[in-house]
């Protein structure tokens, strides 16, 4: 599942850097992944019921505490699949 997240379902708007040519350097963004998502998820129970709703609001909080402060970019929203039909698309609200 954290592959999907990861590829299909974190979403950010963008500026790219003009001095570095990136939004982030995909090897801090692999590093905030590890330490927000896979640490306390992977082979874990969490303190709350595991739906997917509530699975994607700690996915944000956990994202949006552990991403490097930037100008070039900001998490706009979590979207997790469930399954192929049922998705739940979370902003921050």
């Amino acid at each position: 599942m954290a592959n999907a997240i990861m590829s299909r379902g974190m979403a950010t708007t963008t500026r790219i850097d003009p001095e570095t040519g990136m939004v982030i350097n995909i090897s801090d963004l692999k590093k905030t992944l590890q330490t927000a998502v896979m640490d306390p998820c992977d082979h874990r129970n969490l303190a709350i019921p595991s739906t997917t709703e509530n699975l994607a609001v700690f996915l944000w909080d956990s994202i949006k505490t552990h991403l490097p402060p930037s100008d070039n970019y900001r998490l706009y929203k979590i979207k997790l699949y469930e399954t192929d039909k049922n998705v739940v698309v979370y902003r921050g609200e």
